[in-house]
C-alpha cells in the first residue's frame, strides 16, 4: 500500500517519477534519514544548499538504483463489460473477436538496489610468460552477449537512462528475469510480472495482502536466481594480440623483468555486492481488458504483413507469405468467360461452314440447290466440288474439308447431337486445327487475291457453275476463327494460369489463417506488444478509450481511469486510475465491489518488504602478477648496454 504521510519510513528512497523512473528530491536515504538524522518528508521539497566556490565537494552519495515491477490483480471474474459492440472493436488493423473487461488492482512494487561492496571473485585465467618475454593480452567480457535479443528488446525503454536510473548490473539481472519469467518493461519504466487472480473466499482484505506478499516473494526470488545465472554465464576471454590500437576490447602489455624465472599472470572476476529490497510502492484501481482473440482473416493478413514476417512460427508459411498475401487480395473475374466465348464462336463458325444454310443465294445447278454444302462433297454429281478442286490445285484442301465435315456431323457418345455441339473443347479444337492447317494451304495458293482480281483459278472455284459452296464459305470461316478464337484462347490460357495461381494463393492463405487460429493466444499476445511498440502505445490508448466509451464506463472525473497510462500485459490491457489508493480506500474498494463489509475482513495490510543479498559479475578484471617459484641456475644476466654496428659484409658488437 502507499506509505502514509504521517509515518514515513527511514529506509524508503526518494519518491520516483512515474514516467522516467529517475529519483528526484533531496539526498537519498539509506537507512539513517537525511544528513541531520531526521527522516525524509515526501510532502516537502528539499531546501536549496549553497555551494562554496573555493571548496571541493566533500560528500558522496552512495549508489542506489530503483526498478519498478507491476502485477495486475483480478478481483472478480464477473465482467463489467463484454466486447460485443457493433461495429466490433479493433486494435489498429485487427478486429477483436472476443473479450471482456473486469475490475482489478494494479499494484506497483519498488526494488531498491544498494551497492555494499566490490570484491575480487573467482580466478578466470592463469598464464605464465617466459623470462624477459613481452606479451600483449586482450581482455573481452561476454556477459551481455549471453542474453537473447528478445530480452534486450524488452528492456529497451530503460536503456537510455541506465546512467541515472539503474546500474547496468541491475539492468542485466532484470533482463534475465524478463526472459525467464516473461516480464516486460512498459511505457512507465516498470516491469510487469503477469496477472494474478485473487481468491476472496478467506476475506478480500486478507486476499489482497497475501497476493501482494506473494508478488514480493516472487520478484525477490526471481531476482536472486537471475543474479546466480548471470554469474554462471559470465565469461572473460583472453587472447594474444600484437595490435595495441584495438578499440573494442581492453589490451594490456606485460613484460617479464626476470631473466632467470617465469612470471605468472592471474586474472580474476570482479563482483559487486548488492542488498536488494523489494516492497510495495502503491496500488491503483484498474480495469483489466482480457483480449481473448483477434479476427484472423484475409483482412488481418493484408493489414499486418510486417507483423507476420516478424512473428510467424511456421517457416514454410513465412517463405510463402507473399503468395498468401496475393490470396488475400480480391480476385478479378473475367466476364464473359474467354473459354466459353471461344467455344461459342468456334461452334457458330463450324455451323456456318458445314450446315446447309443459304448464305450467298446462288442459282440452282442441274435442278439442285447449289447453296447446300452437303452437295459440295457428293463426288457423283456431274459438276462436283471434288472434280473442280482437282482442276484448280485445291484437292488437298477439299479432302481435308470433306473429312472435317464428317467429324462435324459425328454423333456425341454421351449426349444427343454431335460431339461439337456438346463439347466446348471439341468445338474449339476442331475449328482451330481446321483453320490453322487449311488457312496455311489457302494462303500459299492465294497469297494476295485482292492484287490480282483476274486470277481465273479463284474465279472458277467460287462461281456458281459447280457445286463448290464449301469454297465460297471458307475465307469467311478462316477470318472468323483466326481473328476471334485465337486471341480468346490466349486470354483463356492467361485466365487459367491466373486461376491456378489464385488457387495456390488461396490454399496458402487458408493454411496461414488456420495456423494463426490454432496458435491464437501466442499471436494475440505478440500482436498487442508489437502494435504497442510500433505506435508508441497510441493504438492501445485508442482501444482503451473506445472500450470505456462504448461500455459506458467512467472516464470524466479525477477518480476515473487514466487511458493514457494503459499498458499491455500478456493478453490483457490494464487501465489504471489517475490516483493511487490508500489502504483504507483499497478496503472500501473491495467492499463496494462485493457488496458485503464482512467480506473485507479487516483492513488491507502493507506486505513486509523482503531483502536479499546478491553478488553480480561486473565489468572489468583484477590482474595479479607473481614471480615464478622455480629459479633457473647458471643463467647469465642480460647485458646492460648493447651496441651493434653493421658495415657491408662485417659486423661489430660492443657489450658492456
Amino acid at each position: 500500500m502507499p506509505r502514509k504521510k504521517d509515518k514515513p519510513s527511514a529506509s524508503r528512497p526518494a519518491r520516483a517519477s512515474r514516467d522516467s523512473g529517475v529519483t528526484t528530491g533531496g539526498p537519498i536515504d539509506f537507512g539513517g534519514g537525511i544528513a541531520d538524522g531526521s527522516p525524509p518528508d515526501e510532502s516537502q521539497q528539499a531546501p536549496a544548499v549553497a555551494f562554496a566556490a573555493c571548496s571541493p565537494p566533500d560528500t558522496r552519495t552512495p549508489p542506489q538504483f530503483l526498478i519498478y515491477f507491476r502485477r495486475p490483480l483480478v478481483l472478480t471474474a464477473d465482467p463489467v463489460a463484454k466486447l460485443t459492440a457493433k461495429p466490433p472493436f479493433s486494435i489498429s488493423q485487427a478486429q477483436v473477436s472476443s473479450g471482456e473487461a473486469v475490475l482489478g488492482l494494479d499494484p506497483t512494487f519498488a526494488q531498491t538496489w544498494n551497492l555494499t561492496d566490490v570484491t575480487i571473485g573467482d580466478l578466470a585465467s592463469a598464464m605464465s610468460i617466459a623470462p624477459l618475454e613481452q606479451l600483449t593480452l586482450q581482455f573481452q567480457m561476454s556477459q551481455r552477449k549471453t542474453l537473447s535479443q528478445s530480452s534486450l528488446d524488452s528492456t529497451e525503454s530503460i536503456q537510455s537512462s541506465e546512467s541515472t536510473t539503474s546500474d547496468k548490473e541491475a539492468v542485466n539481472v532484470t533482463r534475465a528475469s524478463t526472459e525467464t519469467q516473461n516480464w516486460h518493461v512498459d511505457a512507465t519504466a516498470s516491469v510487469s510480472c503477469g496477472p494474478a487472480s485473487l481468491s476472496v473466499t478467506g476475506g478480500y482484505s486478507k486476499g489482497v495482502t497475501n497476493s501482494n506478499q506473494q508478488a514480493i516473494s516472487h520478484i525477490s526470488d526471481s531476482t536472486k536466481k537471475s543474479a546466480q545465472s548471470l554469474k554462471t554465464v559470465h565469461k572473460i576471454e583472453i587472447s594474444g594480440s600484437t595490435d595495441t590500437t584495438i578499440s573494442s576490447a581492453q589490451t594490456r602489455t606485460f613484460k617479464n623483468p626476470y631473466y632467470d624465472r617465469s612470471m605468472s599472470i592471474n586474472v580474476f572476476h570482479l563482483l559487486k555486492h548488492y542488498s536488494v529490497q523489494t516492497e510495495i510502492y502503491e496500488v491503483r484501481a484498474a480495469i483489466l481488458i482480457n483480449v481473448d482473440g483477434l479476427v484472423f482473416d484475409s483482412g488481418f493478413v493484408l493489414g499486418n504483413g510486417d507483423f507476420l514476417r516478424s512473428y510467424l512460427l511456421d517457416s514454410s508459411l513465412l517463405d510463402n507469405l507473399s503468395v498468401a498475401l496475393q490470396g488475400a487480395m480480391p480476385t478479378v473475374s473475367l466476364s464473359p468467360d474467354a473459354q466459353t466465348l471461344a467455344a461459342t464462336i468456334s461452334r457458330q463458325a463450324l455451323h456456318l461452314l458445314f450446315d446447309d444454310v443459304n448464305i450467298f443465294n446462288v442459282s440452282n445447278l442441274a435442278g439442285k440447290n447449289a447453296n447446300n454444302v452437303s452437295l459440295s462433297f457428293d463426288a457423283q454429281l456431274a459438276s462436283s466440288g471434288l472434280s473442280d478442286s482437282l482442276a484448280h490445285h485445291l484437292g488437298a484442301i477439299f479432302v481435308i474439308l470433306n473429312f472435317f465435315y464428317a467429324v462435324f456431323n459425328a454423333p456425341s457418345p454421351t449426349a444427343a447431337g454431335s460431339l461439337v455441339d456438346n463439347d466446348d473443347d471439341a468445338a474449339i479444337r476442331t475449328a482451330s486445327v481446321l483453320a490453322a492447317d487449311v488457312g496455311k494451304k489457302w494462303d500459299t495458293l492465294y497469297p494476295d487475291y485482292s492484287k490480282d482480281p483476274a486470277d481465273t483459278d479463284i474465279k472458277d472455284i467460287m462461281d456458281n457453275k459447280q457445286f463448290t459452296e464449301i469454297f465460297r464459305r471458307l475465307p469467311g470461316f478462316l477470318t472468323l476463327v483466326n481473328g476471334a478464337v485465337g486471341p480468346l484462347l490466349g486470354a483463356a490460357q492467361q485466365a487459367e494460369d491466373a486461376a491456378n495461381a489464385q488457387a495456390q494463393a488461396n490454399y496458402l492463405l487458408t493454411r496461414l489463417i488456420t495456423h494463426l487460429s490454432a496458435n491464437r493466444n501466442y499471436y494475440v499476445q505478440n500482436y498487442l506488444t508489437y502494435i504497442s511498440e510500433q505506435t508508441r502505445n497510441q493504438a492501445i490508448i485508442d482501444f482503451a478509450e473506445s472500450v470505456l466509451e462504448k461500455c459506458n464506463l467512467p472516464t470524466d472525473n479525477p477518480e476515473a481511469f487514466d487511458t493514457q497510462r494503459a499498458f499491455v500485459d500478456g493478453q490483457q490491457i490494464v487501465i489504471p486510475t489517475f490516483t493511487p489508493l490508500t489502504a483504507d480506500e483499497v478496503t472500501n474498494y473491495g467492499t463496494e465491489i462485493f457488496g458485503d463489509a464482512s467480506t473485507a475482513s479487516g483492513t488491507v495490510e502493507e506486505p513486509i518488504p523482503e531483502v536479499v543479498e546478491i553478488d553480480i559479475p561486473c565489468d572489468g578484471v583484477h590482474i595479479e602478477v607473481a614471480p615464478g617459484g622455480c629459479v633457473l641456475p647458471d643463467v647469465p644476466p642480460p647485458p646492460q648496454n648493447s651496441l651493434s654496428i653493421v658495415v657491408q659484409n662485417a659486423s661489430l658488437d660492443l657489450n658492456k
